[in-house]
């Protein structure tokens, strides 16, 4: 009864808008044209910022009419830009199109799973796409807004959410050797190395004043950085603390600090999970664990302005090489759209789940 009732209310809320949509807003087929034809949307904001590349590339995308799914895409926050955007067709197109097909056989959520047997073979076999910047970045405009170069500050910065109710999620799952966001603040502050910030009046008298080599880890539960804002901020720092994410190890506020073209300060097993990985003392200056963070932190402050400077090119080249739409495209486009693997953060957490308990149970 249930699910008979919420058929009933997708059809009511989805159909009108799916007609309403296609009659308004489809543009015409283009030369590139992809039919995206999923049963749902494991993806959630990841399938957003897929669609966003694609279309920034010059495809055209076709959204098969699956009222479910287009119920999924349209109440998904972030997704649902697709449509503000208008950037996207409802139905299939012409049937002489030539067209792509993106479907659950194509793309995958198993992308941690799937790492450690088939990130090393042959581009022409699958894709795996990156982390990127937040959404709203692409949605706006935001991410690529040329920064002004101005004098950096030898600092480490970060601006994010520090909930330990929220950022212990991925110790507490035991899947990725890494340091929780939480861990790494409440052990700076144990240390008394942070730079007490509570306002943006702060951050100003911060960057104006005679003062460096500090760790500035902005909560935003007492202060935020506006998103619009943030790219300028990070261009002012040489130095990113990249913290993992929620479930997941990467999380999109690396990606924003090397458009900007700050070096990230990273736990190893969270810069070895990049495809390919990223490298100490080439993009990143790495730390193993606690005992040796202060010791790291130290290294990082005494290097020479010739080796920043190095460091800064390596991420400005990984950057432009593997983390910009038209070079993640690319890497579809590579591997002939045969086999994508795009994250879905809690689902592919599931799914490396399922399978640790299933390789953990042949092993007894």
């Amino acid at each position: 009864m249930k699910n008979l009732l919420r058929k009933i209310y997708v059809h009511i809320t989805i159909v009108p808008f799916y007609w309403y949509y296609r009659f308004f807003f489809n543009p015409k087929a283009g030369k590139k044209n992809i039919l995206l034809d999923l049963k749902e949307n494991h993806f959630k904001r990841y399938l957003y910022l897929l669609i966003k590349f694609l279309h920034l590339q010059g495809y055209t995308i076709y959204i098969n009419r699956n009222f479910n799914l287009l119920y999924e895409l349209k109440k998904e926050n972030c997704v649902s830009f697709l449509f503000d955007e208008k950037i996207v067709n409802l139905g299939v197109p012409p049937s002489q199109t030539e067209l792509i097909n993106l479907n659950d056989q194509v793309l995958s959520a198993d992308y941690f799973s799937s790492t450690s047997t088939e990130k090393n073979q042959s581009p022409e076999n699958v894709c795996f796409i990156p982390m990127a910047q937040h959404p709203l970045m692409y949605h706006a405009g935001w991410w690529n807004v040329p920064l002004e170069n101005v004098k950096r500050k030898r600092s480490l910065f970060m601006a994010g959410n520090f909930d330990e109710q929220i950022y212990d999620t991925i110790k507490t799952d035991d899947l990725f050797s890494v340091l929780s966001r939480t861990d790494v603040y409440s052990f700076l502050n144990r240390k008394k190395l942070l730079l007490p910030i509570k306002s943006m009046n702060d951050l100003h008298h911060f960057f104006t004043a005679n003062n460096d080599n500090q760790i500035l880890l902005l909560d935003r539960l007492q202060m935020d950085v506006p998103m619009n804002e943030l790219r300028d901020w990070l261009s002012k720092f040489d130095f990113f603390f990249a913290l993992p994410g929620i479930t997941i190890p990467f999380s999109h506020n690396i990606i924003e600090a090397m458009s900007a073209g700050c070096i990230p300060f990273i736990q190893w097993s969270y810069a070895d999970m990049f495809m390919p990985p990223l490298c100490d003392g080439k993009q990143v200056i790495t730390f193993d664990n606690s005992d040796d963070l202060e010791n790291k932190i130290d290294y990082l402050f005494s290097l020479a302005p010739d080796e920043i400077e190095l460091l800064r090119k390596g991420v400005n080249e990984y950057y432009n090489n593997f983390l910009i739409p038209s070079s993640v495209v690319a890497s579809m486009e590579a591997c002939g759209f045969n086999k994508i693997y795009l994250q879905a953060e809690s689902h592919s957490v599931t799914l490396l789940r399922n399978n640790v308990i299933k390789e953990n149970a042949l092993k007894k």
